[in-house]
């Protein structure tokens, strides 16, 4: 059994912080990560679950989920003055939010 909920609150906050239905993201979570997989890893029921944590970005902003299942979206881009040309990300963000 996996945790259907997952995904669609990822993509229901992003949606939700781009002004859009979660059906207008594009291209969609599934198509970007194996979503599947995502949810299996985070399986309330599954007795045998170890603590986890994972990361990505999509569609310029970097989801984390944590061992407690909570979920945290977060632009990788910044409306602030840029000074130094990273975005005003810290370092250990950086690499996750370049594309290309």
């Amino acid at each position: 059994m996996t945790h259907p909920q997952l995904c669609l609150e990822i993509a229901e906050e992003i949606a939700s912080q781009e002004g859009v239905t979660p059906e207008a993201l594009s291209p969609p979570l599934y198509e970007v990560v194996d979503t599947e997989a995502l949810q299996s890893l985070f399986d309330p029921n599954d007795p045998d679950r170890c603590p986890v944590s994972v990361e990505f970005t999509y569609e310029g902003y970097t989801v984390r989920i944590d061992g407690a299942n909570d979920v945290t979206v977060t632009p990788c881009r910044s409306d602030s003055v840029d000074r130094d040309g990273d975005g005003g990300l810290p370092a250990d963000a950086r690499s996750l939010c370049r594309s290309g």
